[in-house]
């Protein structure tokens, strides 16, 4: 079996997670990266859910306080998540958690 490409091997021959991370004002690209099931995107509200409906995504809803910001986190729908995917999506539950206490 392959090795997936999110993991890293270490020279001690042990495996990291590798996070990849990268920035695009392209709305197509970045459905386009996530309908490839190794990314994960961030898009206006209403944008995720029309793409969503075009491109089997599933949609994650981001709710932030302070200024009004509307996201969501889209990601391939009825696939295994994978680890980094996984981190991602909590770490930004965990951001948007502490910043409601705040």
């Amino acid at each position: 079996m392959a090795r997936p490409s999110y993991l890293a091997r270490r020279g001690d021959g042990r495996y990291f997670l590798q996070i990849r991370l990268g920035k695009t004002i392209s709305i197509e690209l970045t459905t386009s990266l996530v309908a490839s099931g190794e990314f994960v995107g961030i898009l206006p509200i209403s944008v995720a859910r029309r793409k969503a409906s075009q491109a089997a995504l599933r949609v994650l809803p981001i709710r932030s306080v302070g200024p009004r910001v509307s996201a969501e986190v889209v990601f391939v729908k009825n696939r295994t998540l994978n680890p980094p995917v996984v981190s991602f999506i909590d770490c930004v539950r965990n951001v948007v958690k502490a910043s409601r206490l705040e």
